[in-house]
């Protein structure tokens, strides 16, 4: 387990017994591997904790005696003390990822045994490193005068993340989240979180999704459909920079954020609001005003607003038709405004393996006329296997599902599927300005192979009128999706 170590004192005992700890605390990963019969898996760990104990050695994170005047100038007067202060300690282990644990060590001596020590440790970091990826295909068929959009093959998303928590005088949490996209690589979330604080609740600063929209705060892997709906990506101001604090009410049957944001956008998951705002104070409002768990049934409902001041003089809306392969087929042009404000309703119902959720939407635009700008949809869910989608209602949102029988598992095992439904429509038509109507009927079907793999297959047919691009489009896509 601990290769390129060699047990000469106690103090090697102890970095040792550290290490093992480490990971015997994750129940075991290298027994589990060995039940599923991955040994192909397991020798690969096995490597892999060696390598980083040889880096650990080379660091110098490992043990090794230091000044002690430090803690016996902190023993009390009389008190007699042999203590042995110890380096840091960086551990990696298995359990659903790779995670790390970063360990200040040390020992303070026993007074009444001579000889003796006692070890304290604190955990000063902790975390996780992953890799998401989203890999799409698409092909369509154009009608009614729509233009012709070829078919294609994308890496849709691929993002490097770590997060977890560090200590400095309480427990904080913290996430950096690198993308990948035409060949460079963009910043999708990097944020500070202090969660707890008495009176205010949690305070988070950084770079980060806006909260407005089920489908813009929704982690990774939960949405039942390859791209948000046509109204989420023509209003959703995607991630930003800035501040917020949220906190939850009545056992969290309630929740209340407050966020001041300002500029950066998500370039992944296609928000299409191009305004350039200075400031964006947003706040949402949610409520379960139905919550029964032991019957696996639940009523979400909430609100959201912001207030868009734009620095650039000029607000857009756009949208493609929910196919990121596919051209923006409605587009209000470049307003010239320096404010406006974007509203919007939501509701969740979730009973056993159906789940129905919707959100109506809206911008009004102070311009040389006032516009007003608006949209909705509808989407259902149903789990042919039987599956409950989980709810987060810390976030006030649908959580991430986990298939009761993941694929190869055993024999018969199939993972879990799902049939969704969606429609929506958005106008982004009003007075003089010509941005187009599109409707879009969406059916799917959601294979999940395990926690980390899913596949999804879409088909859409999207009807615009009027705008930059009137006719009809069908739409073929499948998704492969991985989160490791």
């Amino acid at each position: 387990m601990a290769s390129g170590y060699i047990v000469e004192s106690s103090e090697d005992a102890f970095f040792l017994a550290r290490l093992v700890g480490v990971v015997q605390r994750q129940s075991s990963w290298e027994m589990r591997l060995s039940f599923q019969r991955h040994l192909g898996i397991m020798v690969h760990m096995r490597l892999a904790i060696a390598i980083l104990s040889a880096i650990q050695l080379v660091a110098g994170f490992g043990p090794a005696r230091a000044d002690t005047s430090a803690i016996a100038a902190a023993a009390p007067e009389g008190v007699a003390t042999n203590a042995v202060a110890r380096r840091d300690f960086l551990g990696f282990y298995s359990d659903h990822g790779l995670r790390y644990e970063y360990v200040k060590a040390f020992g303070v001596g026993d007074a009444l045994s001579s000889g003796s020590n006692l070890y304290s440790e604190n955990s000063v970091l902790r975390g996780r490193l992953g890799v998401r990826g989203s890999f799409d295909g698409a092909t369509y068929s154009s009608g009614q005068g729509q233009q012709q959009v070829d078919s294609g093959l994308e890496v849709r998303t691929l993002r490097f993340y770590t997060s977890g928590d560090f200590f400095l005088f309480r427990t904080n949490q913290f996430k950096v989240d690198l993308g990948l996209a035409n060949e460079s690589f963009y910043l999708h979330e990097a944020y500070l979180r202090w969660p707890g604080i008495r009176h205010v609740g949690n305070l988070t600063v950084g770079y980060f999704g806006v909260p407005q929209t089920i489908e813009n705060i929704t982690s990774f892997g939960v949405n039942r459909f390859m791209e948000a709906a046509s109204p989420g990506l023509a209003f959703s101001p995607g991630n930003r920079t800035g501040i917020q604090v949220d906190h939850s009410y009545f056992d969290e049957r309630a929740t209340a954020s407050v966020g001041l944001f300002s500029i950066g956008q998500d370039p992944v998951f296609g928000s299409s609001d191009t305004s350039k705002s200075l400031a964006r104070p947003t706040f949402r409002l949610t409520g379960l005003p139905i919550f029964e768990p032991d019957q696996h049934r639940l009523l979400h409902l909430g609100g959201s607003a912001a207030f868009v001041f734009s620095d650039s003089s000029e607000i857009q809306y756009q949208a493609r038709p929910e196919s990121h392969l596919a051209p923006v087929l409605v587009d209000t042009g470049s307003l010239n405004s320096r404010f406006a404000y974007v509203g919007g309703l939501e509701a969740i119902y979730q009973e056993g393996p159906f789940s129905l959720q919707s959100e109506v939407m809206g911008s009004s635009v102070s311009a040389d006329e006032n516009y007003i700008f608006w949209g909705g949809y509808v989407a259902a869910g149903w789990f042919l296997t039987g599956e409950r989608a989980p709810y987060d209602r810390a976030a006030a949102v649908p959580g991430k599902v986990s298939p009761e029988s993941p694929l190869f598992k055993r024999r018969g095992a199939w993972g879990a599927l799902e049939l969704a439904l969606r429609y929506s429509y958005l106008d982004l038509s009003d007075g003089n300005v010509n941005g187009g109507r599109m409707s879009i009927l969406m059916p799917g079907l959601n294979w999940y192979w395990s926690d980390q793999i899913r596949c999804q297959f879409n088909y859409g047919f999207a009807h615009v009128e009027e705008g930059p691009s009137p006719g009809n489009l069908n739409i073929f896509q499948m998704r492969l999706q991985m989160d490791f």
